[in-house]
């Protein structure tokens, strides 16, 4: 006999008991027949109470088979170790399929379900941060795709991933973006909201100096927390990197969640997330931060191809110039607004000098250096409106704009007498970055570019005769 039926033969026998005392004083005192009234009316009120506390039992039951078919449920689901250690389910599951439970253990697992319903709310709510991250990601990836073939909207680009990301971290106010320059190893801004961009551009971090170093063991390929973004200027970035930070509001921010993206292999660059308020990123924000990046990643990455495919396209691969099916097709469209508006324009064909003895003598590794770094030379001699293109091997052709021939004339000897005997080192070499050029303007001499192209060609070539008799002792060095 469980514990309930105790209690009711309990009940039973002390009410029976009180009737029996009652009725014995009763009948001393009135008549039989209100004694029979009042047994059959204690009688009557014993029997109600019998079948409220078996409709009481009936619920209870069927409560608790209630509270195990959750709970069984509940054992299927991820958070459910989250409540309950694992060690000790299968001990209350037992327990609960007794479905007769004291009132405090019929408490604590009224108290169990709703921790787990509570619980179960928090993981929808995190269930929908996630959907909305991935839905948001999705857009932004459609979004960027309209820049990508934009070389010149690189900022654009590069804010609108930025602008993307604040939006998806919930107490996220401001932000940053640091892209690797190739060339110097350092991390420079491409990208900021809610900071003054200019200043941020005098600044560019080594890989040390970024909050992504600062994590455990230095793990650089994972998001992480920065509590303190006061502290960890101060102990980590000089005064005028601060300096600047200061002018640019960025040290305005209390909390910071930095994520890497990387692009294969390599952190290619660095987001930055910013809150005015502690305690602002949780878990869920590092795991939608790290969704959020690997998926960005790849639009970026195709960026990059596309940039490349782009170039290549454009620009000689060696020298950094122009190619010649570029240059013909920029020629084409400015003569015909120079034929318009009548303005003046140079065309200069270049050579350079004793490149073929380079290359017999030292090889094609030390021609191709001399090449780009003649490239070099004229590309920071020249004005940016001018157009520079390798149009053969050791053939250049420059078209200067707006220029009358004695004035191009006078910029092209500058040039040369500059680097006339200017030379660069190759395994203990010097090697001379020398060159010839024929120079033809239009009006001047005509209108008409394959005439242009003639006339700059035979002066080149007389140039190149005499520049080749009076440095006979060039040749010589090379040869020796």
């Amino acid at each position: 006999m469980n514990k309930f039926n105790y209690h009711i033969v309990l009940h039973f026998v002390m009410i029976l008991a009180s009737s029996m005392v009652f009725v014995f004083i009763v009948s001393k005192l009135i008549q039989w027949s209100l004694l029979f009234a009042v047994f059959f009316l204690t009688i009557s009120l014993f029997g109600l109470y019998l079948l409220l506390v078996m409709r009481y039992t009936r619920f209870q039951r069927l409560i608790n088979k209630t509270l195990v078919n959750i709970r069984e449920e509940m054992v299927d689901t991820p958070i459910y170790d989250k409540i309950l250690p694992a060690t000790s389910i299968e001990d209350k599951i037992g327990l609960l399929q007794s479905y007769h439970l004291s009132s405090d253990e019929f408490e604590k697992n009224i108290q169990l379900v709703l921790e787990y319903i509570k619980q179960s709310h928090n993981t929808i709510l995190e269930l929908n941060r996630l959907n909305y991250c991935k839905e948001s990601t999705l857009d932004t990836i459609l979004a960027v795709s309209n820049h990508i073939l934009d070389r010149n909207a690189d900022e654009a680009f590069y804010t609108l991933i930025l602008e993307s990301a604040i939006d998806v971290i919930e107490n996220a106010t401001k932000g940053s973006l640091l892209i690797l320059n190739a060339e110097t190893n350092r991390y420079e801004y491409q990208a900021a909201v809610g900071f003054d961009l200019e200043y941020l551009k005098n600044i560019d971090y080594a890989l040390e100096e970024t909050f992504l170093y600062q994590g455990e063991d230095n793990k650089i390929y994972k998001p992480l927390v920065v509590s303190d973004v006061q502290n960890f200027s101060n102990t980590t970035l000089s005064e005028e990197t601060i300096g600047w930070l200061s002018k640019a509001n960025w040290l305005e921010g209390k909390e910071a969640l930095s994520s890497p993206i990387i692009i294969d292999n390599k952190l290619y660059a660095i987001l930055n997330i910013d809150s005015s308020q502690k305690n602002a990123f949780d878990e869920v924000d590092i795991q939608l931060i790290q969704f959020f990046s690997a998926q960005i990643s790849i639009a970026i990455r195709n960026k990059l191809l596309v940039d490349e495919t782009i170039k290549l396209s454009k620009f000689d691969k060696l020298t950094g110039a122009y190619n010649r099916n570029y240059f013909e097709k920029i020629f084409e469209s400015h003569n015909e607004i120079s034929l318009e508006n009548l303005e003046p324009y140079a065309i200069v064909l270049c050579d350079l000098n004793f490149l073929k003895s380079i290359n017999d003598t030292f090889g094609h590794t030390a021609g191709d250096l001399v090449l780009s770094e003649f490239s070099n030379i004229i590309q920071n001699s020249i004005r940016d409106s001018d157009i520079f293109s390798r149009v053969g091997g050791d053939e250049f052709v420059l078209l200067l704009k707006n220029i009358r021939y004695s004035k191009a004339e006078e910029k092209m000897a500058s040039i040369f007498d500059k680097f006339e005997y200017y030379t660069i080192n190759f395994s203990g070499h010097k090697l001379p970055v020398s060159f010839s050029y024929g120079l033809a303007a239009s009006p001047d001499d005509s209108m008409v570019y394959d005439v242009l192209i003639k006339i700059a060609d035979i002066r080149m070539y007389e140039f190149k005769k005499n520049y080749k008799e009076t440095h006979q002792d060039i040749l010589n060095s090379i040869l020796s």
